[in-house]
């Protein structure tokens, strides 16, 4: 894995830290495991993404301990709101 870059998103109610660099999906799962213990988690992505990159994050937390369950939802503008019946 290559250096990887954390960003800060400082958010008032809920900051959190992106990690961006190559070779971060194949690692997802050990970078996951050090702020998070392995058990059951969501991959949530959209029908554009997941078909190029689900399976390597759920094989990378799989290796890591998780228990991954993907959720995809249709791609587009329209399942990006909370708020989406």
């Amino acid at each position: 894995m290559s250096a990887i870059i954390e960003v800060d998103v400082g958010l008032s109610r809920a900051p959190y830290k992106v990690l961006i660099g190559a070779g971060a999906i194949s690692s997802c799962g050990e970078l996951i495991s050090r702020v998070s213990k392995p058990g059951r988690c969501v991959v949530v992505t959209d029908s554009n993404v997941a078909p190029l990159y689900a399976s390597a994050v759920e094989d990378s937390l799989l290796q890591a301990g998780f228990q991954p369950l993907r959720v995809t939802f249709p791609a587009g503008d329209r399942w990006d709101s909370s708020a989406t019946p």
